[in-house]
């Protein structure tokens, strides 16, 4: 514990005296890389026990931020997920295949619109309180490969997210955020797609919330990012 407290005053005394930076751009690599995360996208009733099984996704995350003070900071972060998976096909004693030809996909965006309060006066770095607005819509396609698609639902999402952290900026402007909070997203209507075509199973096709880290009622939050501040 010691060891991290004295990185962490590391970092802050290398950091820029000023504080004039207006603007930020930043990303959240854990979007990217973290399996949960990935898996938060969609998910389906049963999942295929190859890894070279499962589903490609791909995730676009960038957040503006603007200091309109000192003490506070207007944040807009849109974000897109897209996610395939293959019909998977159960025969009657268990056995699971993949069925290539056949796929679902879904695509959502959503738009995060916060306020950020510095109660400190520092701009856009040092400690935060940030309070989120979340709007988004989505969709899910089933479809062919080589013969067509079709929109079998399509939803919005509405939610909000509490967050508290600290944001370095350093002298070349490279920036890093870390915060933790909360985090709430309704799907309206609720996605539940229930298909039994070639299958002793069902597939159940649900959509998580992107910006947390389970499937609860109110979901934990944990965000690591990094960018560029002037």
């Amino acid at each position: 514990m010691k060891k991290i407290l004295i990185v962490l005053l590391v970092v802050i005394s290398i950091e820029k005296i000023n504080s004039e930076e207006k603007f930020s751009f930043q990303t959240n690599p854990m979007l990217y890389f973290n399996p949960v995360a990935q898996y938060l996208v969609t998910s389906i009733g049963f999942s295929v026990e190859n890894p070279q099984d499962q589903p490609p996704f791909m995730i676009i995350d960038i957040e503006f931020q603007y200091a309109l003070s000192k003490n506070f900071t207007l944040s807009v972060n849109p974000a897109f997920a897209q996610r395939f998976w293959r019909y998977q096909f159960v025969d009657g004693k268990g056995n699971m295949y993949v069925i290539d030809s056949e796929y679902y996909a879904s695509n959502c965006l959503n738009l995060a619109t916060g306020l950020l309060y510095r109660p400190f006066g520092t701009g856009l770095r040092g400690m935060y309180l940030g309070v989120y607005s979340v709007v988004g819509w989505g969709y899910v396609t089933h479809g062919y490969v080589r013969e067509y698609e079709e929109k079998i639902a399509d939803f919005l999402n509405l939610g909000f997210i509490l967050e508290v952290g600290y944001e370095w900026i350093f002298k070349n402007g490279f920036t890093i955020t870390l915060g933790a909070g909360i985090t709430k997203l309704f799907q309206i209507p609720e996605v539940s797609i229930i298909t039994a075509v070639n299958s002793f199973y069902n597939d159940y096709y649900d959509y998580g919330n992107l910006y947390g880290l389970g499937s609860l009622p109110i979901d934990p939050r944990l965000r690591v990012s990094i960018g560029y501040s002037f």
